[in-house]
This record gives C-alpha cells, structure tokens and sequence, in this order.
C-alpha cells in the first residue's frame, strides 16, 4: 500500500508546477548568461578560424550546413505534432498519456534517423552540382568525408535528445538552453585545440563530432533520470491516435518543408551561383544575425511553452490580453535591434575580421530588413504553433518557399548577391507576415485584426524614423574612421533615437505604457536588492 501511495506521490510531483511568471523569469536568466557565453566564444572561434585556415573552409561549411538542413525535412513535422499533443497531459500531471507519446516519439525519431542517415549518403554523391568552381575546394579537403561528418552530427541529435524537449514542454527550457551551451563550448574549444596544433579541418570536425555525439547520449540520460515515471511507462498509443498524429503531421510537413527551404536556399544559390568565397564571407553575417536572433530568443521562446499553458488554462480575454502585452515588446525588441544592426553591423565586421570580409551596402540592408521581418513574428509564430494552428495554414509556408526560390533566383540574375536576401524579403512580405496575424485573429482571437497592423505600422515607422535620424546625427557628429568607442557611441544614439521616437508614437497605447512600467519595475527591484 505504502508502495503505491508513494508511486502516486511520485507521479503528481513529476511535472514542474512553478508559476509562469518565475519559469519564464528563470528561463530568461539563464537564457541570456548562455548565449552571452555563445556570443564570445563563437565570435573568438570564427575569427581564430579564420586566421588559421581562408574563407573557403568557412564556405563548405555554410553550404554543407544549408543541404542537411533540408534533408532534416526527414522529420515530417512529426516533432510539433507530438509537442502539441503534451502541453495538456503535463498541465494535468497525466503521466501515462504523456509517457506513451514519448514512446511514440523515440520510434518516430529512430526511424527518421537512419532516413536522414541514407538520404545523406545519397546526396552525397551530388555534392560536386551545389558548388560552381570546385577549384575554390582547398586541395586537403575530401568534401564527402567533411559532409559525412556534418551528416553524423544531425543523426546523433534525432538518436539521443528527444527526451529533451518534454523540458521545454514542462517549462523548464533553461535546462536545455544549458547543455547546448556546454556542447557549444566544448566543440570550440576541442576544434581549435586540433585546428591550432594541426591545421586541419577535417580532424578538427571529426573531434568535433565525437563530442556532440557523446553530449547527446548523456543529455538523454539526464532526462531519463529527471522524469524517470515518464520513461519507465511501457503502454502505447491506440491506432486511432497515431492516426491522428499522422493527419496532423501531413500540416506540419508543409510548414517544415517550407521553412527549411527558405532558410537553405540563401546559401545553395551563393554556392551554386556566385562561389565559395562569397558564401564564405555571408557566413560571418549569418552568425551575427542567428547569435542576435539567438537573444531575442532568449526573452521570447520561453513564451512558447508559457502561451501552450496560457492556451489551455485561460479564457479567451486573457489569451489575448497576454498576446497583445508579449506582441508590444516583441515589436519594441525588433525594432530597436533592427536599428542597432544598420548602424553597426558593417562596423562591426570591419573591427572583427577587417574591411576585406564586407558585403555591399545593398545587401546589408536587405538582410537587415529580413532580419526585422522575422523578429517581429516570433509571438505570432509561438502562438500559432502552441495553439496548433498549423493545422488550418498547410501550404502557406511551401508556397512561400516557392516564392522565394523563383524571386530569389531572378533576382539575384538581375543585381547580384543582394537579390538573394531581397527574394527572401519580398516572398515573406507575400506570405507568412500577412498570413499568420489573419490566423490569430480570426481563429484563436476572433475579432479585428486592426489593433495589430496599426501596432506594426507604428512599429516600422519607428525603425525607418530612428534610422533616418541616427544616420544623419551620426554623420554630423563622426567623420573620422570607425574606432571600438566610435562604434559604442553609435550603439548608444541607436537606442535612444529608436526610444524617443517609439514612445512618441505609442505614448496612447495601453499595452505599451504597461510595458514600460513592468520594465521600469523590474529595474527599480533589481537596484534595491
């Protein structure tokens, strides 16, 4: 009797039931400690790396990156299918349901494994069609042994890690955000150890992947012995509800297929087109943008398991009472960053790798402008996935990828490298930036989606307002050459220009005035203790 009280006990205290202010507060924490180490430490790598061995290492890299990225397409969206299927079953405390879902999880994603595994070893021999001067290949690279190295990576994380996402599921994304900082870093510090020493690429990947194959397997059992009722639940799912799965799964492979294309197509069309070397030098950009999108992250996808729960536990006004708060300052965030990025990210690069690692000024606007389009629809996106919306929005995401190939490649045709990252501007402006804020609204809000476009339109006002005006102050106040406080200094108009002219536009707006007093008192308390 005893034995089983106990089990009982056991089972009602295995999920995380902390309030959701204190997750997200924790998550956010240690979020931005992480990847403030992952900012400093990748920074340190790619100029070290680049030191040591030319930009047409970093090139293979990128491309071979952007081909297994579309081969983990091999997952079909069965990942938010299942993801979707948890949120309830956990804020319920319902072990069984969520440890039979797990089990379907671990078959599926065995399964996608060696799919991913054979479809790589099949593209390999391809390789040679996704690069236009195989000249530009350094003469001790054996690119179907580095591309089987990168292939290796992406199968240890489908064998070993889906366990870690019932953390994110249960609030605890900080848990995650943890390892894959301690992966990170150690994969650095191993490489350039071997890149150092012996100058080689290949030997400094292959030590790379051992350890996130060994990283991977350990993070498993971590999370086997933080939720061990979980995974000691031996039943499986009916077929009726692997069915279900299955059918929800067809409209998430659209949008996974879609999204991935879009993401890969920047850099298969640079290979393909203009050459290693200026994918290579895209690459350097790409990594301040995916560390600056890595940030917003921080503050943001910690709302996507809280917007799962506030799906589930709340009513219709407070779920849109909590969107439209969290919308507020995910424009304000992108915003104010998009600014920073125009007026410092060439900047930047010329401090870190020198004026030889620059693109043109066209293309640097473009990717600045795709990088506020994201940003600005990371709610939207939580939401939408949290809610399972996906299911009513199959083909949007593969009609943009379609898009984007065809404007992209046009483009790109017409005026060059910058046409690229306009082609993935113009296709998301016809699509997904339109498309999601309709779902919202109409499904899950049901009513006007005015407030939104007019806090969106405030919103890139601003931008283009605090840009114009930073340029200008900016040009009467620095005409000499770029210098690390000249530089700072520039960062510093940014922010305010962006701040003065946000609040003089949404000074009306409840929702922000509520946003800048729960900031104002978060800084208040923190100076106080």
């Amino acid at each position: 009797m005893d034995a089983v009280l106990h089990l009982g006990e056991t089972r009602s205290m295995q999920f995380n039931h902390a309030s959701r202010k204190k997750n997200i507060a924790l998550s956010v924490l240690v979020n931005l400690i992480c990847k403030g180490v992952l900012l400093v430490i990748g920074f340190w790598y790619r100029a070290a790396f680049l030191r040591i061995l030319s930009i047409e290492y970093q090139g293979i890299s990128g491309l071979f990156s952007s081909i297994l990225g579309i081969l983990s397409l091999a997952d079909m969206g069965i990942a938010a299918s299942i993801i979707y299927r948890i949120y309830q079953p956990v804020s319920r405390d319902d072990v069984e349901r969520v440890g039979q879902l797990m089990r379907y999880f671990k078959k599926a994603f065995q399964t996608i494994a060696f799919t991913i595994l054979v479809c790589g070893c099949v593209v390999a021999f391809f390789l040679p069609a996704f690069i236009k001067d195989l000249n530009e290949v350094p003469k001790d690279i054996n690119i179907y042994l580095v591309f089987f190295f990168y292939l290796i990576q992406i199968v240890s994380t489908y064998f070993f890690t889906y366990k870690l996402t019932l953390f994110d599921v249960d609030q605890k994304q900080y848990v995650n955000t943890i390892i894959n900082t301690a992966i990170a870093v150690t994969r650095y510090l191993a490489q350039y150890t071997i890149l150092a020493s012996f100058r080689s690429f290949t030997f400094a990947l292959f030590c790379g992947s051992l350890v996130i194959i060994l990283f991977d397997y350990l993070a498993g059992l971590w999370a086997s012995k933080k939720y061990p009722v979980v995974f000691s639940v031996h039943t499986d799912l009916t077929p009726e509800e692997k069915k279900g799965i299955l059918k929800d799964t067809f409209a998430s492979i659209c949008h996974k297929i879609g999204g991935v294309i879009i993401v890969s197509t920047d850099n298969v069309l640079l290979s393909k087109y203009i050459g290693l070397a200026v994918t290579g030098i895209y690459s350097n950009y790409a990594l301040i943008l995916s560390r600056i999108s890595e940030f917003v992250g921080v503050v943001f996808d910690p709302f996507s398991a809280a917007l799962g729960n506030v799906h589930v536990t709340e009513d219709l006004e407070g779920r849109y009472r909590i969107y439209k708060r969290s919308l507020i300052a995910n424009f304000w965030i992108a915003g104010v960053i998009t600014v920073c990025l125009y007026m410092l990210l060439d900047d930047f690069i010329m401090l870190w790798l020198g004026e030889g690692m620059l693109l043109d000024a066209t293309t640097v606007f473009f990717l600045c402008f795709q990088f506020y389009i994201s940003a600005t629809r990371r709610v939207s996106g939580a939401y939408i996935s949290s809610c399972g919306l996906f299911v009513k929005d199959k083909t949007r995401t593969l009609i943009e990828a379609l898009l984007n190939f065809i404007i992209s490649f046009a483009l790109l045709k017409m005026i060059g490298v910058a046409g690229v990252f306009a082609g993935t501007v113009i296709s998301c402006m016809m699509t997904s930036y339109w498309r999601e804020p309709f779902l919202l609204y109409k499904y899950v809000f049901k009513r006007s989606s005015v407030d939104f476009w007019l806090a969106n339109f405030k919103n890139m006002l601003a931008t283009v307002l605090s840009i114009a005006v930073t340029v200008e102050v900016n040009n009467l106040l620095f005409t000499t050459g770029i210098s690390i406080i000249h530089w700072i200094l520039k960062g510093i108009l940014s922010v305010f220009a962006f701040g003065a002219v946000s609040i003089i536009l949404f000074i009306n707006d409840a929702d922000f005035r509520f946003s800048i007093k729960m900031i104002c008192d978060k800084v208040r308390s923190m100076r106080t203790t």
